[in-house]
C-alpha cells in the first residue's frame, strides 16, 4: 500500500469501519426479517404437533414427524476450515432403513457430547419433522440437530438481534467519526 493509500484509509477508517458494519447489519436484519416467520411457523408447528412432542416408542396418530430406526454411521466433530477463528462442530450420519444415509449437525453440549462418544454402527431412533432429520436417540444420550424447528427459529432470532446491533454501533461509529472530523476542521 502506497503511503498516500495508508494515510487516506487511515483518515476514513471510522467511516470504513461504520459501512462494514451497517451493510452487515442490513443484511443479517433483512435475513432475519425474510427467514423469520417461515422459521416461527415451523416452530410453531413442531410444538404443537402430538407426533413432534411424543417420544420414541410412544403411539400417536400420524403427524409431521415421525420416527424411524436408523443405524450411527459416524459421528464426528469437525474442524471449520478458516484457521482462525476455529470452531468445532459435531456431526452425524445416519442410515435409514431404505439404505439412504442422512448428514445433520448437532446443536448444543449435548451434540458436542454426542461427538465425543462415537456410536458408529449403534442402532438409534431419529424424528424427523417433514423429512427433515431433527433429533436422535440412542443408548447412551440423546441430541437435537440445528435443523430442528425450535433451534432454527432461535438462530435466526439471534442473527436478527446480531444484526440489528452491528447496525446501530455502525451508525454510532459513524456519527462520532463525523463529528471527530467536524472538531478537527474547526480548529
Amino acid at each position: 500500500m502506497t503511503p498516500s493509500v495508508s494515510s487516506a484509509l487511515g483518515r476514513n477508517a471510522a467511516f470504513v469501519i461504520a459501512a462494514v458494519l451497517i451493510v452487515v447489519g442490513v443484511l443479517f436484519v433483512g435475513a432475519g426479517r425474510t427467514l423469520g416467520p417461515q422459521d416461527d411457523a415451523d416452530a410453531e408447528a413442531f410444538r404443537s404437533d402430538p407426533s413432534c412432542a411424543a417420544g420414541p416408542g410412544a403411539r400417536v396418530p400420524a403427524g409431521a414427524c415421525r420416527w424411524e430406526p436408523v443405524t450411527i454411521v459416524a459421528v464426528e466433530t469437525r474442524t471449520s476450515s478458516p484457521p482462525k477463528p476455529r470452531s468445532r462442530q459435531p456431526y452425524v450420519t445416519v442410515r435409514r432403513a431404505d439404505g439412504t444415509t442422512v448428514e445433520a449437525q448437532l446443536a448444543g453440549a449435548a451434540g458436542r457430547a454426542y461427538a465425543g462418544d462415537g456410536f458408529a454402527d449403534a442402532p438409534a431412533r431419529a424424528l424427523f419433522f417433514r423429512t427433515t432429520l431433527v433429533r436422535l436417540v440412542a443408548a447412551s444420550g440423546d441430541a437435537e440437530t440445528l435443523r430442528a424447528p425450535h433451534v432454527e427459529a432461535e438462530n435466526v432470532r439471534a442473527m436478527t438481534w446480531v444484526g440489528a446491533g452491528a447496525l446501530a454501533f455502525g451508525i454510532v461509529i459513524g456519527t462520532l467519526g463525523s463529528l471527530a472530523r467536524l472538531r478537527g476542521r474547526r480548529r
